[in-house]
């Protein structure tokens, strides 16, 4: 079973292998014309990583599966493999992306402070949190919402395959009515987040890392239960 999961895990990462390495790419070439269009700007121009990093894992958990599960499960690959192999691979994809966050945005801050241009600043998510800004602070913050995204994304995943259309929309419209009804909105807010500070750049927030700890296991939870038994073709589209 080790040897199943790890070879799944590899057959994941050299999938994910070129849109890792074109989403970087991407990334570096678009902060030069930003920096020198920016120079050219009154105040100071603020860049930050961690949303961009979040879609990408948010767009690669979500099409994890439908590029890998039926393939995977034909060659003989259990269901309780490919989801635990899922969850490993959405940690370790997590870590690529964090740390080479980090190391790209340190390199693109050293080059910026030795140019000069005190105006183009990068903003850390540990900025923005209540902890304290440190290279170690960041990448912890920024592998656990990736996790979180990854997760989430691959859970809706699931529910699209398993549940078709109907299930997945179903999922969706669910989400927006949280968002949009103010009173639900207000007490998902209080449950992950303990406080917090708005206004101008940067605010402040303190979250609550033990709800965000159970909002993990339960996608991790449910994942595994929609895929148990699960068909290898894709839910009717109904």
């Amino acid at each position: 079973m080790f040897k199943q999961m790890m070879a799944l895990i590899r057959f994941f990462l050299i999938d994910m292998r070129f849109s890792i390495l074109l989403f970087w790419s991407i990334y570096m070439i678009s902060l030069i014309p930003i920096s020198v269009l920016s120079a050219a700007a009154e105040g100071n121009v603020y860049i930050s990583s961690t949303i961009a990093i979040l879609i990408f894992c948010g767009i690669s958990g979500f099409i994890l599966l439908k590029e890998t599960f039926s393939y995977t499960i034909r060659l003989g690959v259990t269901r309780l493999e490919y989801a635990i192999s899922g969850v490993i691979f959405a940690a370790v994809l997590a870590f690529i992306m964090s740390s080479t966050g980090i190391i790209i945005n340190m390199i693109f801050s050293a080059l910026m402070e030795w140019i000069g241009w005190s105006h183009v600043q990068l903003i850390n998510i540990s900025d923005m949190i209540g902890t304290q800004s440190t290279m170690l602070a960041e990448f912890g913050l920024l592998m656990l919402f990736s996790f979180i995204t990854l997760i989430a994304s691959f859970f809706l995943s699931t529910v699209f395959h398993r549940f078709g259309l109907v299930g997945g929309l179903s999922v969706v419209a669910l989400l927006f009515i949280t968002i949009l009804i103010e009173s639900l909105r207000t007490e998902v807010i209080d449950w992950f987040v303990k406080d917090m500070e708005l206004g101008m750049m940067p605010i402040h927030i303190t979250l609550n890392y033990l709800s965000l700890s159970i909002l993990a296991a339960s996608f991790l939870i449910l994942s595994m239960l929609v895929l148990w038994k699960a068909s290898i073709h894709p839910g009717a589209a109904r």
